[in-house]
């Protein structure tokens, strides 16, 4: 899907497990959002240093967010607790908001939302008022 060629087992999978590395975003973790498979973060750190869009939707919105000294005195505990407490009607709300991230962070999807994003995240950042029309800028 949209130019990412994953291994089979990826492609196919509901949840992605994403760990952070040197820094608090990786590859996979953009990777997983492409193919449409719900990031599983172990990070304490990506949601402060890597805000993505903060003013349109939230890590919490279409990522499990899984504390990194939790995830080490247990992994698969953690993993089970994290994914297993999710209602229905979380997990339909995360999945939604990974179809709108896919949207917004893809230039190639069919649907894509980067252009309009990008204009409210910079006006937000800005703090210009978003009811102003461009041209007044």
């Amino acid at each position: 899907m949209l130019g990412v060629r994953p291994c089979a087992p990826v492609a196919s999978s509901k949840f992605c497990i994403i760990v952070r590395g040197d820094n608090p975003s990786s590859r996979s973790f953009f990777t997983s959002i492409r193919l449409g498979c719900l990031p599983v973060v172990v990070s304490d750190a990506l949601p402060y240093y890597q805000p993505l869009f903060s003013s349109l939707i939230g890590y919490d919105d279409f990522t499990i967010l899984i504390n990194e000294k939790d995830f080490l005195s247990n992994p698969a505990e953690s993993l089970n607790k994290a994914v297993l407490s999710l209602s229905d009607e979380k997990m339909k709300r995360k999945i939604d908001g990974l179809a709108l991230v896919q949207q917004i962070l893809a230039l190639d999807h069919p649907s894509s939302l980067f252009v309009p994003a990008f204009v409210h995240e910079t006006m937000a950042r800005l703090k210009v008022p978003l009811d102003v029309k461009y041209e007044s800028l």
